[in-house]
């Protein structure tokens, strides 16, 4: 016999028609159309039989939108030869930390690129020596949501050396 709790209220899974529930494992899923915010909660399951009952760990299902950029103002950051500059991300926020992939506007551009640039935690470009080859008008941060399957273009910095 399987019983669940969600957010420590009894919860019948079989008496919701979107929720499919697996025979003789106490599992079920969400299918059908339309918004699944209803089901996010922490859930736990209790398995019993003639030996006694075993608890599940608390499982938190977290749903959320898919995120989206705000309309953003170009940046355009002026620095001499030899300066430090960081060029910010700042990614919308998710559950699930983006990947930050930098870019211009036809090839990647990673920490090795030069010997003066980093890509730093947060995902933000550091350049600790700017060079005047370093100069463009098309440095674009690309978050990537794996689990949103979403890639989100910021707008484009101008570096001017």
């Amino acid at each position: 016999i399987f019983r669940w709790l969600k957010d420590g209220q009894q919860f019948d899974p079989a008496a919701d028609p979107r929720l499919s529930v697996s025979e003789n494992s106490g599992s079920f899923s969400i299918s059908g159309e339309g918004p699944i915010s209803q089901y996010q909660g922490r859930y736990r399951c209790y398995a019993s039989n003639e030996l006694g009952t075993a608890v599940s760990t608390e499982a938190r299902l977290i749903t959320e939108s898919t995120p989206t950029l705000a309309k953003e103002k170009k940046v355009q950051i002026k620095v001499e030869q030899g300066d430090k500059v960081i060029l910010y991300c700042n990614p919308p926020f998710s559950t699930t930390k983006p990947h930050i992939h930098w870019m211009d506007r036809s090839e990647f551009i990673y920490p090795g690129y030069s010997v003066f640039l980093s890509l730093l935690f947060y995902g933000s470009l550091y350049f600790s020596n700017v060079l005047s080859t370093d100069s463009r008008n098309d440095y674009i941060c690309h978050a990537q949501y794996i689990f949103a399957r979403t890639i989100l273009p910021k707008e484009p910095v101008s570096l001017i050396v």
